[in-house]
């Protein structure tokens, strides 16, 4: 596979007002959600966390009053977690439950952090939540993921020079140390790639120079996005 190849699959939005990418993110994620619990009883999303997340979670609670979501049959899987308490400033988890679970009401996250495991025993038991979650919900994908890159070229905690496959192996991985030196927990290539429709967040100049770069340097090594290379359906939402 090559750049070419790959960008048949991605569509490129822009928006030029950050409120204006917030709300229609919020929109495309309810309009998923009301379709899904609609027509075939579940909506599976992969959702990150970070501060762009976190206004786009709040728009979407302020806007679900005009959308009818059976919310008891929506699932939130966190792309990925640090290794932290979920009571910390670092966790995602929180940022998740605080913003969108509880407001909502949707089924309650699985619990990432236990401080009896390690962080792979973890990561294994994220691996067998998320396939049982799959196999209760009778689905084979996930519906919906909105993911960000990082000014590396990552996504959820799938670092460059990682060594992770696209195709195969858990679909829950230790990503290894983040920039603020904590461990991460991620979903892994071989799970993101088993969602129906993926949306990428490009919200400042290093992201869309690390895109613009990629866009002539096929390396999914360097630059793990280029893993995320199943999907028909990607966006590149671009603020």
């Amino acid at each position: 596979m090559d750049y070419t190849e790959w960008s048949r699959n991605t569509k490129v939005l822009e928006f030029t007002a950050s409120e204006k990418y917030y709300e229609q993110l919020a929109i495309e994620f309810l309009n998923k959600a009301r379709d899904a619990t609609a027509e075939k009883g579940n909506f599976l999303a992969v959702l990150g966390g970070g501060n762009t997340p976190r206004k786009i979670n709040e728009k979407i609670v302020e806007l679900s009053g005009k959308y009818e979501v059976d919310w008891s049959r929506v699932y939130i899987v966190l792309s990925d977690e640090r290794w932290v308490e979920e009571n910390s400033d670092y966790s995602n988890s929180r940022m998740m439950r605080q913003t969108l679970i509880e407001p909502l009401h949707i089924n309650a996250l699985f619990q990432i952090y236990e401080s009896s495991k390690t962080v792979e025993g973890a990561s294994r038991s994220y691996a067998h939540y998320i396939l049982d979650l799959l196999e209760r919900t009778g689905q084979k994908t996930f519906d919906y993921a909105l993911l960000g890159v990082g000014s590396d070229g990552h996504t959820a905690s799938l670092f460059p020079g990682n060594h992770f496959l696209p195709d195969r192996g858990p679909v829950a991985v230790c990503g290894g140390k983040g920039p603020e030196g904590l461990e991460r927990i991620s979903l892994s290539y071989a799970a993101l790639n088993r969602c129906s429709l993926i949306s990428f967040l490009i919200n400042s100049p290093e992201k869309r120079a690390i895109y613009h770069l990629m866009n002539v340097d096929w390396n999914p090594g360097k630059y793990p996005i280029q893993n995320i290379n199943s999907i028909k359906n990607m966006y590149i939402l671009a603020d």
